[in-house]
Parts: C-alpha cells; sequence; structure tokens
C-alpha cells in the first residue's frame, strides 16, 4: 500500500486505496471543540460504502476489508479531519478496528475516506462500519500543491477524470493525486490514487478511469513530502 496522509476539481479499473496518515498539530493550529466539530464536519453515513478487495502494493499488498465514506466540512475554513471506526457484523458485533485517517477537506467541500482494517485483513462476516470523527482543526497554510483545469468525460459505461496538478512552491515535491469514483446514486466506488513528483513551480496532467456503472468522480490531493 503507498502511503497516504494529509493534504487533499469535482469533476468513476484497479482499486487502490491509500491510507490516510495523521500528524500532530503545530501549536498555533486551533483543534475544534466537540461543538464546534458537530457544526462543522458532517459524515455521509447513509452512503457509507464497505469493500473487502485487494488493497496495498507490493510487498505490503493483501486482501483486506475497508470503508469508502464521504465527509463534508461546513466550516467557513480548511479543515484537517480525521476519522476513525470499526468493522462490524450483521448482528452488530466489533469485528476490528480502522486504521486512523486524515485528510484536508475544503471550505464547504467534501472528500472520500479509505478507511482500512487495522490489521490489513479480511473480514468475510463483514455487514457495516461505525465511523466517527477523532479530531479535526484548522491549518495555518496553504495547500502548496493544487487541482486546476478539471474535466470529467464519459467512455462507455464509465467516466473518466482528468486535471492539472500544480505545485506552487519552490522546491520539488512527492505527492499522492487521489481520485474518487460515484455510482448513479452517489455511492462511492473506488479511490484509486498514484503517486508524483513534481519539480517547483512544475505541473503534471493526471488522469483516472473509473469503474465499470461509474457516473461520476473528482481528483484531490492527499500526502505529500518535500
Amino acid at each position: 500500500m503507498q502511503a497516504l496522509c494529509r493534504y487533499g476539481v469535482v469533476i468513476g479499473a484497479l482499486l487502490a486505496v491509500a491510507v490516510g496518515c495523521q500528524r500532530r498539530a503545530e501549536p498555533s493550529e486551533r483543534y475544534l471543540d466537540e461543538s464546534a466539530l458537530a457544526r462543522s464536519v458532517a459524515i455521509d453515513h447513509d452512503k457509507l460504502r464497505v469493500r473487502t478487495d485487494r488493497v496495498g502494493h507490493g510487498r505490503w499488498e493483501s486482501e483486506a476489508s475497508f470503508v469508502l465514506v464521504d465527509v463534508e466540512s461546513r466550516h467557513d475554513q480548511d479543515l484537517m479531519v480525521t476519522l476513525g471506526g470499526e468493522l462490524v457484523a450483521s448482528s452488530g458485533a466489533a469485528l476490528g478496528p480502522l486504521r486512523p485517517a486524515s485528510l484536508r477537506v475544503p471550505a464547504g467541500g467534501v472528500r472520500t475516506f479509505a478507511l482500512v482494517d487495522k490489521q490489513q485483513r479480511a473480514h468475510p462476516a463483514v455487514a457495516d462500519a461505525r465511523v466517527a470523527v477523532l479530531g479535526a482543526f484548522v491549518p495555518q497554510y496553504e495547500p502548496p500543491v493544487v487541482v486546476t483545469d478539471g474535466h470529467v468525460y464519459r467512455d462507455g459505461d464509465r467516466v473518466v477524470v482528468n486535471a492539472r496538478i500544480r505545485n506552487t512552491a519552490d522546491g520539488p515535491v512527492r505527492v499522492i493525486v487521489l481520485a474518487g469514483f460515484y455510482d448513479p446514486d452517489g455511492m462511492p466506488m473506488t479511490r484509486p490514487f498514484t503517486d508524483m513528483y513534481i519539480p517547483g513551480h512544475g505541473q503534471h496532467t493526471a488522469e483516472f478511469v473509473g469503474p465499470p456503472g461509474s457516473a461520476a468522480g473528482y481528483i484531490f490531493i492527499g500526502d505529500m513530502v518535500y
């Protein structure tokens, strides 16, 4: 599994799930209290999708159960949001914890999270998941890598999304670029990703092909390392 952590255009076949990473907030970064968190971050529980498939990359690849779920920010600033939870059986019994994941969610925007079983293993009895917001704070910096010139078009029974990925910083960056794809009912289907090396003030084109039956998709930014 390629590692994915921390930052995040709307534009759906290889499934790839990247695990979100957490980072310690700087002292100047303001965590939302419980009341503000409830007002500012919304999980779309009605469209949560639990799957079991191959995840990971190279020697870290294995079959695992995971959750795809959208999070909406209702805050007037970008938020760094961390989710966690557990997989559950049809009886409601807990099957195992999910590895916490963090993404930067723009003000008024939505991001698709992929929460993988903490042991990266498959659970044949999995039927649902309980997902919760573990915390969120307002980052004190502008996102240095941005997505521009997004397009979406149909290709037979699926959609294709492409965009330009721009590094606004002086130095080079290695960045995880992700896509979220949805079926006609708005249910998340897959969240593929790729990593890119972009020189200072450089740019690259990213394109993702959605799975059969996909109706919409978007591209966003995950982890970046300078």
